[in-house]
């Protein structure tokens, strides 16, 4: 089982965002075709985000 997660916070002009893909950091198969064809899923992976306009 894969747990993705996200937190969004606004703050006057700005916008900041964490998403967590595996958040629990366990193995899965994210692809499997055939006996011989078969993908192990990412590990867990962060990424944070700001954006201002400008």
């Amino acid at each position: 089982m894969r747990v993705d997660t996200a937190l969004f916070y606004q703050w006057k002009h700005y916008s900041f965002a964490l998403n967590i893909s595996n958040a629990l950091d366990r193995g899965y198969l994210s692809y499997v075709a055939s006996n011989n064809n078969v993908h192990a899923g990412d590990p867990r992976k962060m990424t944070f985000s700001l954006t201002t306009p400008f």
